[in-house]
């Protein structure tokens, strides 16, 4: 599934997305930190994050 966008509502200087053809706004002014962290929170939550890629500590590295 694709990850919702994180969108600016234009009259109301809110943030929001658009999920299962609903509108969820989050709380705060649009690029405030709490909104982008109830985004990023929603986004977890959807179980649409990405995973997080570490490299493992016996990765091989080559110097030129």
């Amino acid at each position: 599934m694709r990850v919702p966008k994180y969108r600016k509502h234009s009259s109301r200087d809110l943030g929001f997305s658009e999920w299962n053809h609903k509108r969820i706004y989050f709380p705060g002014r649009y690029n405030s930190a709490e909104s982008k962290a109830a985004y990023r929170a929603f986004i977890r939550e959807q179980g649409l994050a990405e995973p997080v890629v570490r490299p493992s500590s016996n990765a091989i590295t080559i110097a030129t």
